[in-house]
């Protein structure tokens, strides 16, 4: 027969085993909680939060979503899925969405632009590219002239400074997968020494974690920007993690912030939108543009190739 303290041991530790598989894996911010409050409700600390939430100092804020604790995705879902992208599709706020999350702590994954076979100043439609392109996620690119196809912001494609432009706010990635969100100057050529991929566009929308459209900022006057309309988003959660979300709802510049922020990311970038708005996965456009576009902007899972920047 089994003792009674083993009997009582296996116990304890089979209740602990269940707890921690029931235990939340993350937690939305709410009125009045601070990082030390959240770390003594979830039995951690205030420094594990910081680390597995790439925050440099303990501000939050309300919305917020912040990992708990670190999740290991079972091996049919590391199969199905990958590990370092991920596709979700529901309902953020009410409004119907589909974002691709981007793990860069990955070497493997490779974010880059893509053009056209006939090169810049060309147009494909965003489902040839994805196809073309062999990539697992494509999202349509930055703001482009509807009839000469020439991107409007800084481009840098594999280390190659390929577009100089006028989109007043970058994102960029060095070849070591870090993500930077970088201001650039109107009318002059900027230094993207150092960096491997930059896509140019705005407005920020989403700014250290405090949501700052207002009208005509950031040097951008069509009115077509400032009105309701189909959204891609660039959004950066830190500086090893991004979201690459796309709706066909018609959202203000606000309405696009609240979602971005809902999904705990620190900076969010508009791209083109409207009937440019796009995104693909494993070759299929789930949102369809309208139009051919000038570029996207792709996710490779597995890249194998040489990394380079100027």
């Amino acid at each position: 027969m089994f003792s009674r303290s083993l009997v009582l041991g296996v116990c304890l530790l089979a209740s602990a085993f269940l707890g921690a598989l029931a235990a939340p894996t993350s937690v939305v911010v709410r009125r009045g909680d601070t990082l030390f409050k959240l770390a003594v409700r979830n039995g951690t600390t205030v420094s594990a939060l910081q680390r597995l939430n790439g925050l440099k100092r303990t501000t939050i804020y309300v919305g917020q979503t912040l990992r708990l604790r670190a999740t290991r995705p079972s091996a049919r879902r590391a199969l199905a899925l990958g590990p370092s992208v991920r596709l979700t599709r529901g309902k953020l706020l009410g409004v119907p969405v589909s974002y691709v999350s981007v793990d860069l702590r990955d070497p493997r994954v490779f974010v880059t632009p893509i053009l056209p076979p006939g090169g810049l100043g060309t147009g494909e439609s965003l489902q040839r590219m994805a196809a073309r392109s062999g990539s697992v996620a494509l999202i349509n690119g930055g703001y482009f002239h509807p009839r000469t196809y020439v991107p409007v912001g800084d481009l840098v494609v594999q280390g190659r400074y390929v577009f100089s432009g006028r989109a007043p706010v970058a994102v960029a990635l060095t070849p070591n997968n870090r993500v930077r969100v970088k201001n650039v100057e109107a009318f002059a050529r900027a230094s993207w020494r150092g960096y491997e991929t930059v896509v140019a566009s705005g407005p920020h929308i989403v700014r250290n974690g405090v949501i700052v459209v207002r009208p005509f900022r950031d040097g951008f006057r069509d009115p077509a920007i400032f009105a309701r309309a189909a959204r891609s988003v660039l959004g950066i959660r830190h500086d090893r993690n991004i979201v690459l979300l796309s709706t066909t709802a018609k959202l203000t510049q606000s309405e696009t912030a609240k979602i971005m922020r809902r999904l705990g990311v620190r900076d969010a970038v508009l791209l083109d939108g409207g009937s440019s708005t796009g995104l693909a996965w494993k070759g299929r456009a789930l949102l369809g543009p309208g139009r051919k576009i000038s570029y996207g902007i792709a996710v490779f899972q597995n890249y194998r190739g040489r990394r380079v920047a100027r």
